[in-house]
């Protein structure tokens, strides 16, 4: 419920802005890799994931946007004897699942290199906010953590417009949140791909 609750805040920030300008929505499949801390609680590469992206060009090389994605991480750990699980002081035997749900909201600006072409290259740069949610179930047992992060985004990437009003895009971004609690500092770098359709 409450992530149904930051996708309808997300959904009408969205429809402030394209009334900036010339709008877009852009819907994209994420896939991520983990990084860092990341990696060191999940190092599974995660298919599961997806974004949503609307703005308005501010000029021909310039758009301004607002941001909600998701990515899910996990991994089930086989059958064994783990000792201080996650930090904790727990000695257990048995089969262990770990998840990293993590939900960016993030203001996105984005440069374009070649405005009058139809594949338009970009530099971009987000800045927000992620909640990140760890959690890891052993038996009867779960150890869980809910945080609000500080975060930031470098990305490239390009859109190939097939028609007037649609495109293809591709994005690869550095995501990195700051420690917040007791959850480390978090990255991932995520491969994205999807469709931009273009509002008049």
């Amino acid at each position: 419920m409450k992530n149904l609750r930051y996708l309808v805040l997300s959904l009408a920030l969205f429809s402030g802005i394209i009334t900036l300008g010339q709008g877009y929505v852009t819907t994209t499949y994420n896939v991520a890799l983990p990084l860092g801390n990341t990696k060191d609680f999940i190092d599974k590469t995660s298919p599961r994931g997806f974004g949503i992206e609307a703005g308005a060009w501010l000029n021909d090389n310039v758009s301004l946007g607002l941001e909600f994605s998701w990515n899910g991480f996990y991994k089930e750990y086989d059958y064994d004897t783990y000792y201080n699980i996650d930090g904790s002081t727990l000695t257990l035997s048995g089969r262990m699942w770990r998840y990293t749900n993590v939900y960016p909201l993030m203001g996105v600006v984005k440069y374009y290199l070649n405005s009058d072409s139809d594949f338009e290259a970009f530099l971009g740069a987000g800045l927000g906010t992620f909640i990140i949610n760890k959690r890891t179930d052993f038996g009867l047992y779960t150890l869980e953590d809910h945080q609000w992060h500080f975060a930031l985004y470098p990305e490239v990437g390009f859109i190939y417009w097939f028609s007037d009003a649609a495109g293809f895009t591709f994005n690869t971004r550095y995501n990195w949140a700051a420690k917040s609690g007791d959850i480390d500092a978090q990255s991932n770098l995520g491969f994205n791909f999807g469709f931009v359709f273009y509002s008049f």
